[in-house]
């Protein structure tokens, strides 16, 4: 393994612990929306948009294939 495979596994772990920690700050402000508002759908819309995107582009490689299909 060199040291650039190392580097880029490196930056992928932070990557993924920092996407984690903003899925866990995004529920647990959805949760507190939840019980502070009585009708929460339209605060409850961004956040649950903003966790699908974050799933979809870091867990799903969804920037990956985007990067592939330019460099074809």
């Amino acid at each position: 393994m060199t040291t650039e495979d190392k580097k880029g596994e490196k930056s992928e772990w932070g990557t993924g612990w920092k996407v984690f920690a903003a899925l866990v700050a995004l529920s647990a402000l959805e949760i507190a929306v939840t019980l502070t508002i009585a009708s929460p759908i339209l605060f409850l819309t961004p956040l649950v948009l903003a966790k699908a995107g974050l799933i979809i582009w870091y867990f799903m490689r969804l920037g990956d294939l985007a990067d592939k299909e330019a460099a074809e």
